[in-house]
């Protein structure tokens, strides 16, 4: 490693150090009282869901933990590992986010101050060093799969591969169809237009017919979009990908799904939930942000690795009939690399 890269790694370890000792505070201060039931300041989705499964051995078997309509997997394992020691897996998910941010940064030509900053601003990153969840392993993942972009070493995308599997199924799925989308068995991998046009349609075709298999997950979506005044765009959304014309509504169900509930965002002056009514609205208007920073600093292009990386993962996630913003959250990690990259095309291999 040369004196640049050193010094662009050590600046994010720093930084990572610093953001970790904030972590901390507000895990003393505020967190704490907020997990003991002491307090209203919900910052997190369901991290007393997995301590309530932990405590009450609610799963016989790992097999229990995974499946279509929800992976317990990682964050169970990870109270399992400390004994749901809190503080434990503060430091853990701390470490987690140093270790994540050291790969990126080493691995791409991110400038490293610029691509914390993209980070920490979107809410759900810090909140994900307070207690278990599955945001701040899928940054792992992130991290992994990037480095195996950049290097081309088996290895990464192997342990990319495996970990996913902590997070979501559809996680897994996706590190398999990125690198097949690389490698040499994609006959189209030099016309990605093609391919990303030929994906979708075929997706389509398959969904439409194995629509049966999701019964239980479209069960769940139709009781959240009940719950939630209809949703009512993303569930003619999902009517339409039903009857397969996932290809068509890709481009808007993405954008809802993503970006939905930015226009909300007064509404975190006066909120009835810190999650939903802040950290999420404040986590799709900063999304938005950076996608429109991406489109006007002219990265937004096929031809932009972390571009397509960040297209292939919407293609997979954007076909889940649930209304659940946060499951973007890596691919707000590739938009952010993306921007903080240095170069506006391919970026350079190390």
């Amino acid at each position: 490693m040369d004196k640049s890269g050193a010094y662009r790694v050590n600046l994010a370890i720093i930084l990572s150090i610093f953001i970790s000792l904030l972590a901390l505070a507000f895990y003393f201060i505020i967190g704490k009282a907020v997990l003991e039931g002491e307090s209203n300041f919900q910052f997190y989705a369901d991290s007393l869901t997995y301590e309530k499964l932990y405590f009450s051995n609610y799963f016989s078997s790992i097999h229990e933990m995974v499946g279509f309509g929800g992976n317990y997997l990682g964050p169970l394992l990870i109270l399992e590992l400390f004994n749901g020691n809190r503080l434990a897996i503060l430091f853990l998910n701390c470490c987690i986010f140093l270790v994540s941010v050291r790969i990126i940064v080493y691995s791409s030509n991110v400038r490293p101050a610029v691509f914390i900053l993209l980070l920490i601003l979107n809410p759900l990153t810090f909140f994900s060093l307070i207690s278990v969840n599955k945001e701040i392993i899928s940054l792992l993942v992130c991290a992994c799969f990037t480095r195996w972009l950049f290097s081309r070493w088996v290895g990464w995308i192997l342990l990319a591969f495996l970990i996913s599997f902590l997070v979501r199924w559809q996680l897994a799925f996706f590190i398999l169809f990125a690198y097949l989308s690389f490698s040499n068995f994609n006959l189209l991998r030099n016309y990605r237009l093609l391919f990303l046009a030929f994906v979708l349609l075929s997706i389509s075709m398959v969904y439409y017919s194995i629509f049966g298999v999701f019964e239980n997950v479209n069960a769940v979506a139709l009781a959240g979009a009940e719950s939630n005044d209809g949703i009512g765009l993303y569930s003619f959304f999902n009517q339409l990908q039903s009857q397969g014309f996932y290809f068509i509504v890709f481009i808007p169900k993405t954008l809802q799904a993503m970006f939905g509930l930015a226009p909300n965002i007064v509404g975190v002056l006066s909120p009835e939930n810190i999650y939903n009514d802040v950290i999420i609205t404040l986590n799709a208007f900063i999304s938005f942000v950076v996608f429109c920073f991406l489109i006007i600093s002219g990265r937004f292009i096929l031809k932009n690795d972390m571009v397509f990386v960040f297209l292939l993962y919407c293609v997979i996630f954007t076909l889940s009939p649930i209304y659940s913003p946060r499951y973007f959250f890596s691919a707000y990690v590739f938009m952010a690399i993306a921007l903080a990259s240095r170069s506006k095309s391919r970026s350079e291999l190390r």
